[in-house]
């Protein structure tokens, strides 16, 4: 583990993810586990090897509740986003963009209950901002 922050690309997850193969593949033992190790790091080096499948968003009910969500629910989720930091232009077109891919990036995350944890995010969000008009002087 290291004691910084770690900053996750594809490229700098690709080369983490080498380095670590390198030192699975000099496994070695009689158990049954180094030769689970050493086949599992056999089938990554292959995966990473291999040209990249695009990933596919599902047609799902999950992914039809997201993209058919109403104009006024993704203005202000667009606005909550916006509070807590996230660059998002005032055009329609750039909140539903961004609401959307927000929101596909937590069920793509966190699968069937991406509701749940997209809801607490946003009650976070909510309270500080809260916390700020009440530390404000009227």
């Amino acid at each position: 583990m290291t004691d910084h922050p770690v900053t996750a690309t594809p490229a700098s997850f690709i080369a983490r993810v080498s380095d670590l193969l390198q030192l699975l593949e000099g496994v070695s033992g009689e158990s049954g586990k180094a030769a689970q190790i050493v086949a599992a790091a056999s089938d990554l080096r292959a995966m990473l090897a291999s040209p990249a499948t695009p990933l596919q968003v599902p047609l799902d009910e999950f992914t039809r509740t997201i993209l058919g969500r109403a104009p006024v629910h993704r203005d202000r989720m667009a606005r909550l986003l916006r509070s807590d930091g996230q660059q998002i232009p005032n055009d329609p077109i750039d909140e539903q963009a961004a609401v959307m891919v927000y929101l596909l990036n937590a069920y793509l995350r966190h699968g069937p209950h991406w509701d749940d944890h997209v809801e607490v995010e946003l009650d976070r969000i909510r309270g500080s901002m809260a916390a700020a008009k009440a530390a404000t002087p009227a």
